[in-house]
């Protein structure tokens, strides 16, 4: 029998993912550009802005 491995998902609070959202609204900055500076994978921070 073969055993699976739990896999490790960073978890953020509520705050952290409301100011990446409040950044990624900003007129002029790129949703691309926010997840690149805060290391989070751009598909995550268009989640968080649905």
């Amino acid at each position: 029998m073969g055993l699976t491995k739990k896999r490790h998902y960073d978890s953020y609070t509520l705050a952290y993912k409301i100011k990446a959202v409040k950044l990624s609204k900003k007129k002029g900055v790129k949703t691309i550009d926010v997840s690149a500076a805060l290391g989070i994978p751009p598909v995550m921070l268009y989640r968080w802005r649905q």
